[in-house]
């Protein structure tokens, strides 16, 4: 990319809280369709967003003064333009863009992607029952018109009725549900007949119609996780039944395992944050540690020293 960098706009973009994450869709390169997280620090001025794969969506001002929102995985150089993927001339809030180019992109390839507003936040909830409508699950194109579906809980007891539009997914469903559960509990699945509504799947490809119903299952989360600069560390942890080093381990909805582990040598325990995938003995999976004897992960003195997937800021852990 050509130019510099503008510390701000005269006019920034306004993020609703309750719907700060993005969910992107369709493009060719398959590491840029996810959700997006935003992190705590701005770019140029404004928020910017990083999906699990480390594909960021930020805005850029060029030296000529036109701004350009790029998703790229080159976040640090803005002078090259390898690395990256799309973009579009806009100085609009990311939901309201369309029209995504690979012109001027070396990386990408069309076709172009879909983007659209979610939340995933498990943070405390910003949106109280009042605040919740039809403008909390923005369209992906086009004029759409929402329909009411009924959720209950697999006991039958009703849980709420939300709006819903054809291009809305289960993921966006599964957040406009969260003011009507308590903190610590959050709906693992949904479920239409003897089909599960998939977190990217649509309305519309699951054939609801107006006034459907959805059954809901319910978790009650063990531990919650916010705040950490590695999006997949952050959401609701659940305990595991196996024990590892005399301490219960646990793990999220992205598959983020968080344990307790000792070093043979020097018998320091330490907790960690660390990909359920990988090998517990390398580095390279761990996003944050902490040094305690404690048997349960401690709130703060978080790291990403030594952890080579971690990202600053480091997370704050609440467990019950």
């Amino acid at each position: 990319m050509l130019g510099v960098l503008c510390s701000c706009f005269s006019q920034q973009p306004k993020v609703d809280p309750c719907t700060d994450s993005y969910l992107i869709q369709e493009a060719l390169i398959e590491k840029v369709n996810g959700i997006y997280y935003r992190q705590r620090n701005r770019m140029d001025g404004v928020p910017f967003y990083r999906n699990e794969v480390g594909v960021v969506l930020f805005r850029y001002q060029m030296a000529s003064g036109s701004a350009f929102w790029y998703l790229s995985s080159q976040s640090d150089d803005f002078y090259r333009s390898e690395g990256d993927y799309y973009r579009v001339k806009s100085e609009s809030v990311p939901s309201h863009l369309a029209d995504w180019s690979c012109s001027h992109s070396p990386d990408g390839r069309g076709p172009a992607p879909v983007i659209s507003l979610i939340g995933t936040d498990p943070g405390p909830d910003p949106c109280s029952k009042s605040s919740l409508s039809a403008d909390m699950l923005p369209l992906t194109g086009g004029d759409e018109i929402a329909i009411d579906i009924s959720v209950s809980l697999l006991s039958g007891s009703p849980l709420g009725t939300v709006p819903v539009y054809p291009s809305s997914t289960g993921l966006q469903v599964k957040f406009v549900l969260r003011p009507f559960l308590q903190e610590r509990r959050y709906v693992t699945k949904l479920i239409y007949g003897e089909q599960v509504f998939d977190d990217l799947q649509t309305v519309k490809g699951l054939q609801l119609e107006p006034d459907a119903s959805l059954q809901a299952i319910v978790q009650e989360a063990d531990c919650i996780v916010r705040d950490a600069g590695a999006p997949e560390v952050n959401g609701s942890y659940i305990r595991q039944d196996e024990l590892m080093v005399g301490a219960p381990c646990y793990v999220n909805e992205h598959g983020t395992l968080l344990f307790r582990y000792c070093f043979t040598r020097s018998h320091s325990h330490y907790w960690y944050f660390s990909k359920a995938s990988g090998e517990l003995q390398k580095s390279e999976n761990d996003y944050f540690r902490v040094k305690t004897e404690e048997l349960k992960p401690p709130a703060t003195g978080w790291v990403s020293a030594s952890c080579l997937a971690g990202r600053d800021p480091s997370p704050t852990v609440m467990c019950f």
